[in-house]
């Protein structure tokens, strides 16, 4: 049972590969899940033991049917080795590599035994399952078992009677599973020198592996993995403890995150001169999209300790599916988040709902076909993004439960700062749901005793870096210095001047992701332990399903940061959607030692912090040379509404529910945005004045739509522009003196003038010109109202958060309603 957030979102049904003895941690919530990665280093020899604890069916739920997950291989992505096996999808020569997973083994052997207990006999009528007349199967034999040649082996040729057998390792079943026949395969990768033009290590890099005998069943929910190639003869401690990993006898302990420190000098037979790299930091993450989840508290087809939990299905058809039914499954997918088959809404603010039904006979939706409406294969885009099993969604940090929409129900954007999109990333303890305000929230207690995190006196983040008191841990077994309001994503944690190396990949299922690391930057080539100097610096790539990519970055401050504790944003997804479901997160660099983050060599950090020499630093003047001429602009943000005219008699509605038009045209229809001035302008797309007409859409078993049409111009009262503050002149009100004394005073640049655009000014996209080895210098003023206007639209977010997160599953509606882009006004 996977927990991902401080909220509580968890997935009981979660499917991921650990080490063999963090199996029962991990299951108990000892230990947080986290992708595994295997580290080999050049010319190393690698044995992986596979074993599949995996159930032998997943069962139904509210996104899946149940299927069958018999067996599970290795698809490996990026391989540089020959493969010798099959996993299931031409992936290698011709020998099926996959493993059985315990039931089915028990299965197996129950079927053998009882073939070989009826073989030779008349089988009498009813004995078997749908048996009307006596069967004879006289004419055969049993089968026997044969010598294998193994050594070691327990089984004797001529055996009839099998037995499924304890694990070696895992007996019976650890905490609580039933292990009980589990197997195990055995693959051997021999990681080969590459190295650059210059002779130097590069490494094999990374692999991907994840399964292909069921993957539209594992991969959304967390079966993936990685092997990462270090220098010859390297040594690898945990990032923040120092722990040597990699020396248990199953290949752990093992991290996310990692110190790799390579040798003094070449190790005995290399001459790929690992010894030249130098040691720096090493952090991996595997992110995905359409992640399964339930809210805090639900368990489907698994109990707490995932332990499986079957779903009974009726079907009295056995080939019509549509009269399936799942009475325990009832209402559990009010509590699932964002589940398959949402609905086009009328009106706004909803943009879709998810109703209780499902697709019928006819193919459309029939709210007498009850839920779930899971799917075969997952192609709605049900659920939400994860990177390294966690998120951390702006949906739920800027979301208030119990404020009014404007439709009047509860659930709407926070107000003030705290729901605010331009602090929507600040680690706040403002937010409006609780949980987002601590630490660690509402998960598993298991995680919070790493001793070598430092320890909190008072819970107090203001003084962390100076105290060091007996009562509370900082850290969840991911990350130390975890402060409360902090993401609960993964926090990459350096020191100034250290070098970083960040390692990812896509693990699920469809989409293209955008990684960037804000106020960073790696070079474009050069991604293993060397440099490409020449190959130009970037801080964005584009990756998809099982590609990865490997970058480098120097922590090196500004001078002014020196010293100081730098939070810097990733984001494994940096698209609305991704920010809005939550793959992003904070890497935390620190300009003092401290005790839970392990230096590397040569980077001495001192009580002020690493020295920052700037050797040309009296060549500038700020950022701007010393003798660049100097371009300077200064520009004020507006609102159209405040300083364009109304030149084509535009209604312009004031957006307020006394408005007669707010419940009838899509001007005043449900948004949380500020007033408009119906005196005020707009600006126009597009003059041409043609009509569309109002649009009746009907389907049968579906509610009549009626889309209101209208009259151009196109245009947008709501519009926010950049004009240069010269073409703005005073637009005081001659009776209102307080207008015209802050007009006098300061004219156009007080916000207390009210300005409009010059007659002739441009309206279009602000353009600033500069010369060839200019400096520029910019002024931007705001003068946007405090709460800015919105209009109502089709585009929305992805549906993860409910608007009754609040409710207990018995008072919440037939129909679910999202937290959507209609509830969320623009930031001023």
């Amino acid at each position: 049972d996977a927990v991902f957030n401080k909220v509580g979102y968890h997935y009981p049904q979660e499917r991921i590969l650990t080490l063999w003895q963090d199996v029962e941690p991990t299951i108990l919530k000892e230990r947080p899940p986290e992708p595994l990665v295997m580290r080999f280093n050049t010319f190393d020899c690698g044995k992986i033991l596979h074993t599949n604890l995996v159930p032998a069916e997943f069962e139904l739920d509210d996104f899946q049917v149940r299927t069958p997950t018999d067996i599970i291989g290795q698809h490996i992505h990026l391989p540089k080795w020959d493969l010798t096996t099959n996993d299931g999808a031409a992936n290698g020569w011709n020998y099926e590599d996959g493993t059985l997973s315990p039931g089915m083994v028990q299965e197996r052997i129950k079927a053998i035994n009882e073939f070989n207990h009826l073989a030779g006999t008349v089988v009498p009528a009813g004995t078997l399952p749908g048996q009307l007349a006596p069967i004879d199967l006289t004419d055969l034999a049993k089968v026997a078992t044969i010598n294998t040649g193994d050594p070691g082996s327990t089984i004797k040729a001529g055996m009839t009677e099998l037995k499924p057998q304890p694990h070696p390792f895992f007996g019976l079943g650890k905490a609580g599973q039933d292990h009980l026949g589990a197997r195990t395969t055995i693959q051997r990768i021999l990681n080969d020198p590459v190295v650059n033009v210059a002779g130097a290590d590069r490494g094999l890099g990374l692999t991907f592996s994840h399964d292909h005998y069921g993957p539209s069943t594992f991969q959304q929910i967390g079966l993936y993995s990685t092997i990462l190639a270090e220098p010859a003869g390297s040594k690898w401690v945990h990032n923040e403890s120092g722990q040597q990993l990699g020396d248990r006898d199953d290949g752990g302990p093992t991290s996310w995150q990692a110190v790799i420190i390579p040798p003094k000098s070449a190790p005995k037979g290399s001459s790929v001169k690992s010894e030249q790299i130098d040691p720096h930091r090493e952090f991996y993450f595997e992110m995905s999209d359409f992640q399964h989840a339930y809210e805090r508290g639900v368990y489907v087809g698994a109990n707490r300790n995932g332990v499986p939990k079957q779903t009974r299905i009726i079907q009295p058809d056995p080939f019509n599916a549509t009269v399936a039914r799942a009475p325990a499954l009832k209402d559990k997918w009010k509590q699932a988040v964002n589940p398959p088959l949402k609905l086009k809404s009328v009106p706004f603010p909803d943009v879709v709902t998810a109703e209780g039904g499902c697709p019928g006979p006819a193919g459309n939706f029939d709210p007498s076909v009850p839920r779930p409406c899971a799917e075969a294969i997952n192609i709605s885009h049900s659920s939400m993004f994860v990177v390294n099993y966690r998120n951390e969604p702006v949906g739920l940090r800027v979301f208030d439960p119990n404020a009014d929409g404007p439709d009047g129900k509860k659930g709407s954007q926070a107000a003030g700062l705290a729901g605010d999109l331009a602090f929507a990333l600040q680690s706040r303890r403002d937010r409006k749901i609780a949980q987002l305000n601590t630490r660690f929230g509402n998960t598993p207690r298991g995680w919070r005793h790493p001793d070598y995190c430092r320890i909190d006196e008072d819970d107090d983040d203001e003084d962390d870096d100076k105290r060091v008191g007996p009562l509370r841990s900082t850290g969840d077994l991911i990350n130390c210095d975890r402060r409360g309001g902090d993401p609960f994503t993964p926090i990459m944690r350096t020191y100034e001047r250290d070098d970083v190396k960040i390692k990812i990949q896509v693990g699920a299922t469809e989409e293209q992701h955008q990684t960037t690391l804000h106020g960073l930057k790696w070079l474009s080539n050069g991604s293993g332990f060397g440099r490409s100097g020449n190959s130009g610096w970037r801080n964005f790539q584009s990756h998809g399903i099982s590609e990865q990519f490997s970058l480098q970055t120097p922590i090196n401050p500004d001078p002014g940061q020196r010293g100081n504790t730098v939070d810097y944003l990733y984001a494994t997804d940096a698209t609305r959607d991704g920010f809005w479901t939550g793959p992003w997160g904070i890497l935390r660099a620190y300009g003092y030692k401290r005790d839970d983050l392990v230096q590397l060599p040569g980077n001495k950090m001192g009580p002020k912090g690493s020295k920052i020499n700037v050797v040309n630093q009296a060549d500038f003047n700020g950022v701007c040379p010393v003798d660049a001429p100097i371009t300077r602009y200064d520009v004020t943000a507006v609102l159209a509404n405040d300083v364009l005219p109304n030149r084509f008699n535009i209604t312009i509605p004031q957006l307020t529910a006394a408005d007669p038009q707010f419940l009838t045209t899509t001007f005043g229809q449900q948004t949380v945005g500020g007033p408009l001035d119906p005196e005020g302008g707009t600006l126009v797309f597009n003059r041409r004045i043609t009509r569309v007409p109002n649009v009746v859409i009907r389907e049968p078993g579906l509610p009549v739509e009626r889309f209101r049409g209208g009259r151009g111009p196109l245009n947008d009262p709501t519009a926010m522009m950049y004009v240069r503050t010269n073409d703005l002149v005073a637009d005081a009100n001659p009776e209102n003196p307080a207008e015209v004394a802050a007009c006098a005073d300061g004219g156009v640049r007080n916000p207390d003038c009210p300005v409009r655009l010059r007659n002739k000014a441009p309206v279009e996209p602000l353009i600033l010109r500069a010369n060839a080895g200019d400096c520029i210098k910019v002024v931007l003023r705001n003068r946007m109202p405090e709460v800015a206007p919105d209009l109502a639209g089709w585009q929305d977010m992805m549906w993860v958060v409910n608007r009754d997160l609040n409710l207990p599953i018995a008072d919440r509606p037939q129909e679910m309603h999202f937290f959507n882009n209609n509830l969320i006004r623009p930031s001023s």
